[in-house]
């Protein structure tokens, strides 16, 4: 999405933010820039909101929509292991603390920035930082191809956070540990350093940007079909594979439509694995 002098992508966390049980689930982090939807797709709702019928017809229309080139859309979906995210969430805020690994548990609390926090939310939270980190290098390139002056990840808004008040201390924690992490900003200055980026950061949506929402959480939504697949049809029930099958193909025709225009279509999405360090 492009609003005058600035480019921001929307970013959306399939199963969920917190994490998951399913310890051999993939964690994915999508995210998605995006023209033309609100013509193409002017009736767009979110995919929780659709019924079963109403999920096959967009799934139709997107499909059709991008293989006729009526809207354009690059994401990137970096897809982290649950149990690895737990690792590389733990590594993060050891070093960021100057604590032993071991010491950090799921159910333990740790204290970052004044805050006191259970081990496994800071760990899920760390690796999600890993993953905007990784992100970001998309983001700047493509504020680079399109001379924006900022660019912007919009988040959904995270567990325990209110935009009433500007209650956010979520998002706050991400923003600290991104910020304090070496690791991280060592990240985040190569991405800006090697597209001469400017202004990146992260915040969240109004009111007025939901619609954008809605097509990051398709997005989203088709990638968790393509890489958990049993999940998926495990959660939908009825004609599962079928109902997983029509969702993942909006990956498929946006990956099409990434090779007809000449678009590297081989990094759509990327796996981040177990970090071997963090230094």
């Amino acid at each position: 999405m492009i609003i005058e002098d600035s480019i921001y992508s929307f970013v959306d966390v399939m199963p969920s933010e917190q994490g998951t049980n399913r310890p051999d689930d993939f964690l994915l982090y999508t995210s998605v820039v995006s023209e033309g939807v609100g013509e193409a797709l002017p009736t767009l709702r979110d995919y929780k909101s659709s019924t079963r019928r109403e999920r096959k017809q967009v799934c139709q229309r997107f499909c059709t929509a991008l293989d006729e080139d009526r809207m354009w859309i690059q994401f990137r979906t970096i897809a982290c292991r649950v149990s690895d995210a737990r690792l590389n969430g733990r590594k993060v805020i050891a070093q960021l603390l100057g604590l032993a690994e071991e010491t950090i548990t799921d159910d333990g609390f740790i204290v970052i920035d004044g805050n006191k926090i259970r081990g496994l939310r800071a760990m899920i939270f760390a690796n999600y930082a890993v993953a905007l980190a990784m992100l970001s290098i998309q983001l700047a390139e493509l504020q680079k191809v399109y001379e924006c002056k900022k660019a912007k990840f919009i988040l959904d808004l995270l567990p325990g956070d209110h935009l009433s008040g500007n209650h956010r201390p979520a998002l706050k924690l991400l923003e600290f540990i991104s910020a304090s992490s070496p690791f991280l900003r060592w990240c985040w200055e190569e991405s800006i350093k090697r597209y001469n980026a400017r202004g990146m950061g992260v915040t969240y949506a109004d009111s007025s940007d939901r619609f954008r929402f809605d097509v990051s959480d398709w997005v989203a939504q088709a990638a968790h079909a393509c890489v958990n697949q049993s999940t998926y049809r495990r959660n939908v029930k009825r004609e599962g594979e079928r109902r997983r099958k029509e969702v993942a193909g909006i990956i498929f025709a946006i990956r099409r439509q990434h090779e007809r225009k000449g678009v590297d279509a081989s990094k759509l999405i990327v796996h981040l694995p177990q970090l071997t360090s963090v230094e």
